[in-house]
């Protein structure tokens, strides 16, 4: 008998005998049983009911077990429930293809009462497990952030009193030029990255917990500009050229300003850190009907094709020689990548290592409503851009 009689089982063949053979047998084995007689309605039986385990036939007319079964694993919602193979085809091939489409076991007709039942069990106790394990790692993960997001919080106090502290030190005539300011100017350094850090942990953890988005339609222009504006000098101190090309016509999205200005702002950042002295970083925006795609690229580093999966992890870096001593969270892309999903948008990268990166972030477009209806800015207006 199973540890747990209240799981469910779905019974998937078109004939009628088998079905029913099996279904008396699982449900004396204290088992719930539902059927089904074809692929299809396996699948509406699924997506609608809790279901522990599939007794899945291969030869159904229709859909047959390979098509039930690739679909199930293909489906976020269904590929971790386990699947028996019951079939009459008894050559190896058939075996090794439902093995290799997810099938966790495969039971040759006609079906043995105890094999069926110790391979049945065997699977559900893997299946708790594997639940089990997975609830443990959301509950440390939900620990993990709850402890993250109340150590930055109760970190911004004191920081900001050090920084207090280190700026009134700085202005003060009696700390005379040489070592003991240099000191003081390291400590400023180092806690302005401690503050950055905690910002962006904050902030990621934010919109990572549901946080709205005050949605307003924006013009995409000033937020542009102002993106521009915000990283013109540490362009220029790297006499990097920042080329925007402005798109024809107007664009306006329904998106909450300030954090698509936060995405500007990073992408922007990253882009001028990555590119060496002398270089180029390009903006501009593809508009199309439904849709308008803002492009960030650079003549920078690049990524490693082996890495690019990863770039958008919190806290991930590039480790790399030449970019050793750039400065960052590891958080910023994490909250790029948030933040457009949450608009249900998209980001990609195309990159080649030594000549650079472009990030096109994608974003739902809509016609110009009426001026009155129009954000201009989430921010306050600034100086025309580089061009």
């Amino acid at each position: 008998m199973p540890d747990k009689p209240q799981d469910s089982l779905l019974i998937v063949d078109d004939n009628e005998p088998n079905r029913a053979l099996l279904a008396v047998l699982l449900e004396r084995a204290g088992y719930k049983a539902a059927i089904a007689k074809n692929g299809i309605e396996a699948l509406e039986i699924l997506r609608s009911n809790d279901i522990d385990l599939v007794l899945l036939d291969i030869m159904m007319p229709g859909m047959n077990g390979y098509e039930v079964l690739e679909t199930m694993k293909n489906d976020p919602d269904l590929h971790h429930i386990p699947v028996v193979v019951t079939s009459a085809i008894g050559d190896m091939d058939s075996v090794v293809k439902c093995i290799e489409l997810g099938a966790e076991d495969y039971l040759y007709k006609p079906i043995n009462r105890v094999l069926l039942e110790a391979r049945v069990g065997a699977c559900l106790e893997k299946k708790h497990l594997m639940d089990k394990e997975i609830k443990q790692l959301e509950e440390l993960n939900q620990m993990k952030d709850h402890f993250v997001r109340t150590v930055s919080h109760e970190m911004k106090n004191p920081l900001a009193l050090i920084m207090g502290y280190v700026e009134l030190l700085l202005e003060d005539e009696m700390v005379p030029e040489g070592e003991a300011r240099e000191f003081i100017i390291s400590i400023q350094r180092h806690t302005q990255q401690m503050g950055n850090l905690i910002r962006d942990l904050l902030d990621l953890s934010r919109i990572e917990t549901g946080m709205s988005l005050d949605l307003e339609a924006t013009k995409l222009a000033p937020l542009i500009e102002t993106s521009i504006d915000n990283f013109k000098f540490l362009a220029e101190k790297k006499s990097i050229t920042i080329d925007y090309t402005p798109p024809e016509t107007e664009v306006v999205l329904t998106i909450d300003p300030s954090r698509v200005q936060q995405v500007l702002d990073n992408l922007l950042s990253n882009a001028i850190k990555y590119t060496p002295a002398k270089g180029t970083v390009g903006l501009s925006v593809e508009v199309a009907p439904e849709r308008a795609t803002i492009r960030v690229k650079d003549t920078g580093l690049g990524i490693p094709q082996e890495v690019l999966p990863r770039i958008f992890d919190r806290f991930y870096r590039v480790q790399r020689d030449d970019d050793d001593a750039t400065e960052g969270t590891g958080l910023g892309l994490a909250i790029v990548k948030a933040v457009v999903d949450q608009h249900g948008g998209d980001i990609q990268v195309e990159t080649v290592v030594g000549q650079g990166s472009t990030f096109n972030v994608t974003l739902p477009y809509r016609s110009p409503p009426s001026d009155e209806n129009v954000s201009s800015t989430a921010l306050p207006d600034k100086a025309n851009s580089t061009r």
